[in-house]
């Protein structure tokens, strides 16, 4: 049997880590990401309030992730194809091009989805769920370009993580989370769930931007 040679596994650990890590700090900031909204409704209002939000944001929710979930199987695993191991600059151009033709039509599907949720809101939601959350309708269209924002950002991600630079990505998803409580939090107290809808998308937008500074720094 073969002893594998120290320096090898030492610097396989140490690589593997690199990577590792930055998911496993993004899994705690994700929760605050996930369910801030929540909590703070719940804190505030009650079950009620939550509850009208939460039938609401699943409502926005689910286009979105289809679509994204689309790419994600689809495109994605070919822009990390055409990374490869990033050797020269035309996998680089490659990867990168069709990584931002890939945006560019997502945000071109989802006009159609926001348009739609802003004029049909009322009607949509008294449908899929009662009069009462109906009530608070006029909210569906601000979510639904709130989770635009965060998944346009979320496909930019894809860049870093085929350069294999995830870490990189650690500052803007800890803003996009710590402004997202904080927003949320301030605007609920003054405008209930509507706060909250502004808040998800002011967050949002923050993210998106500072993954653009990113991007940009990484291709420098």
């Amino acid at each position: 049997c073969v002893k594998p040679d120290k320096n090898i596994v030492r610097n396989s650990t140490r690589e593997f880590n690199a990577y590792a890590t930055p998911f496993v700090l993004w899994a705690g900031i994700a929760a605050i990401s996930a369910y801030a909204d929540r909590w703070v409704l719940q804190g505030l209002f009650g079950e009620g309030e939550g509850g009208a939000y939460t039938a609401i944001y699943q409502i926005a929710n689910a286009p979105i992730t289809l679509l994204i979930g689309m790419i994600n199987q689809f495109i994605i695993p070919i822009v990390f194809e055409r990374a490869g191991a990033l050797t020269s600059i035309a996998q680089t151009k490659r990867s990168a091009r069709l990584l931002y033709q890939t945006v560019i039509v997502s945000i071109i599907v989802m006009l159609p989805i926001i348009t739609t949720s802003y004029f049909f809101s009322e009607a949509l939601i008294k449908l899929l769920t009662s009069p009462v959350f109906a009530l608070h309708h006029q909210v569906l269209w601000i979510i639904i370009l709130g989770l635009v924002f965060f998944n346009i950002g979320q496909l930019l991600v894809s860049k870093g993580l085929y350069c294999n630079q995830p870490r990189i990505y650690i500052w803007p998803k800890a803003i996009q989370a710590g402004s997202f409580l904080i927003l949320a939090y301030f605007l609920a107290k003054s405008f209930g769930i509507s706060g909250i809808a502004v808040a998800l998308c002011g967050s949002s937008l923050i993210y998106l931007v500072a993954i653009l500074i990113v991007n940009n720094r990484l291709t420098r």
